[in-house]
């Protein structure tokens, strides 16, 4: 595919460019610049001459918090509190333990059970988000479709298409997802038993690449070393968007808001304060709103963008800080395809190493995932021992960190009396029964199903949800009748149009074997019911 056959599909992808409404469509995020005239943009984003003198505005830098679950025990073992005295056998826990947990930072909330099930904890999972402004993402993704081009044919020159998963585009008009992925890996596995299988994790993927190894496989991409091996640099243009990438500078959203007093719930709204302020005259200009010119509705401007320029030179330069060390940006749109693009001598010899024992390697993002049958009289200790230590050694030539904890083993293997396959987890010497995680279900080598934590987030917003819908009722008329439809809609329907979490339960269901998905979510109907009843009497009594 030449340059300009690139140019015209990126364009295609965008509504802007070609009138369909189902396209993709900007987002229409607050920044440090307002969203640029789409065919102007593309005009300076054609220009190599323009991008090289491009000046690039800062990342709006936040923290994206994920709520996970934990058995209790695993708490007690970080306190280093005596197993005896923290059990889920005992129906509550001690008073000194519970206040130490309240005042832990890494401690979300204590689920202490009353009905005799497992006590456990939640946590928070952060992850350090960038995102760019307005007219730089653009420019990233016309790169990213670039470097996506010559990426995907290196990738079947080398026959790595079935081991790398993550940030690339469907071929042949098929749809493939993290479902089509996990049913590839579990069907391997019956196939493949007895054999041993190893998951991998990457820490701080994004924000430990090397920038000496990224510009060589930069430079591998485009073709560079294939032309003329004694080149070593990129074209003027590819570096200055290397460089705005690893030499980044970003702004802490939290900083900024409270700068130019910014809503983190609603950040283009203008609270009354500051209208106030400015009436009488007391907001600095460099710190009052950009708003628009014709609002939405009557007498409701919103903010353009965070700050006028004025604003940004003496309140936000002060707070820029830079990235010099190592890592790119997590949120841009051609992060993704960089870690990709990194990792391809990892994956090649990845993929050799499985391919020599007849098994198969899978990478999605920092997820990586071994099965290798168990042959030549090797014990599964044995097996998984080899293969840990390779990925190991491995990773430390690319300058990766394996966390050795979340590294977890397995040993499938049928029981010939039944004819059923078994999942054993291998830990030291023993191996118990247990089930492997992958892309966010179980398999147990009988049944696959859901991820305990995916449906507890899941009814988690159906809670949330319910409880917005009933408090707007409250508020603009308490004695009309809720309307369901909606919500049902949101956390209920999963025919044909949907797009929530039971209607990829149902795909799942359909696409995965020996899948129990749909007993998970069997009685969603009657739990969204019982919710809207159980919080409506809540708000009710709070109201009187």
């Amino acid at each position: 595919m030449d340059l300009d056959e690139i140019k015209l599909n990126w364009q295609r992808r965008f509504s802007d460019f070609t009138g369909n409404k189902k396209d993709k469509k900007r987002p229409s995020y607050l920044h440090f610049d307002v969203k640029p005239n789409f065919r102007n943009a593309t005009k300076q984003i054609f220009d190599t001459s323009y991008v090289v003198r491009h000046s690039f505005l800062p990342f709006v830098f936040f923290e994206s918090r994920t709520e996970k679950i934990k058995k209790i025990e695993k708490l007690a073992e970080q306190f280093k509190y005596p197993d005896y005295k923290v059990s889920s056998s005992k129906p509550d826990l001690p008073e000194r333990f519970k206040n130490r947990a309240k005042h832990d930072d890494t401690v979300a909330n204590l689920l202490i059970s009353k009905k005799g099930r497992p006590h456990k904890f939640s946590t928070w999972k952060l992850r350090p988000i960038c995102y760019a402004s307005h007219f730089d993402s653009l420019l990233y993704s016309y790169y990213g479709a670039i470097l996506s081009n010559l990426y995907e044919s290196l990738l079947d020159e080398h026959g790595l298409g079935n081991e790398v998963l993550a940030f690339r585009p469907s071929r042949d008009n098929e749809k493939v997802s993290n479902i089509t992925h996990a049913g590839n890996a579990f069907s391997f596995i019956e196939h493949a038993s007895p054999c041993v299988v190893l998951a991998f994790d990457v820490s701080s993927f994004f924000d430990i690449l090397d920038h000496k190894i990224l510009k060589k496989k930069w430079i591998q991409v485009l073709g560079y070393e294939n032309k003329n091996k004694n080149t070593t640099t990129l074209s003027d243009h590819h570096y200055s968007i290397f460089k705005s990438l690893t030499r980044y500078s970003y702004v802490d959203i939290n900083e900024v808001n409270k700068q130019f007093g910014i809503s983190a719930t609603n950040p283009r709204g203008v609270s009354s304060s500051i209208h106030k302020q400015m009436s009488m005259g007391l907001l600095p200009v460099e710190k009052r709103p950009v708003l628009t010119k014709q609002p939405k509705k009557p007498g409701r401007k919103e903010r353009t963008r965070i700050c006028s320029p004025e604003g940004f030179r003496k309140h936000v330069a002060p707070l820029i800080k830079r990235n010099t060390d190592r890592g790119i940006p997590q949120g841009s749109p051609v992060s993704g395809l960089l870690s990709n693009i990194y990792m391809i001598d990892f994956d090649q010899a990845a993929k050799s190493f499985a391919d020599e024992r007849d098994g198969i390697y899978m990478r999605y993002c920092d997820d990586l995932l071994c099965i290798i049958p168990l042959k030549d009289k090797k014990s599964p200790n044995e097996l998984a021992e080899e293969i840990q230590n390779f990925i190991f050694n491995l990773a430390n030539e690319y300058k990766l960190d394996v966390n050795d904890d979340k590294t977890d083993k397995f040993f499938f293997d049928y029981n010939y009396g039944r004819r059923e396959l078994n999942c054993s987890k291998i830990q030291g010497n023993s191996f118990k029964p247990s089930w492997l995680q992958y892309l966010g279900f179980n398999f147990d080598g009988k049944r696959v199903s859901i991820r305990a934590s995916s449906i507890m987030r899941y009814k988690k917003k159906m809670k949330r949800g319910i409880n917005y819908h009933l408090r707007l009722r409250y508020k603009h008329d308490p004695f009309r009748k809720l309307k369901t439809q909606s919500l049902r809609r949101l956390y209920d329907h999963a025919g044909r149009g949907a797009s929530n979490f039971p209607s990829y339960a149902r795909r799942a269901h359909n696409q995965l074997d020996n899948s129990i998905v749909n007993k998970q979510l069997k009685n969603r109907g009657a739990e969204l019911s019982y919710q809207i009843r159980l919080i409506d009497s809540k708000i009710d009594k709070r109201k009187k």
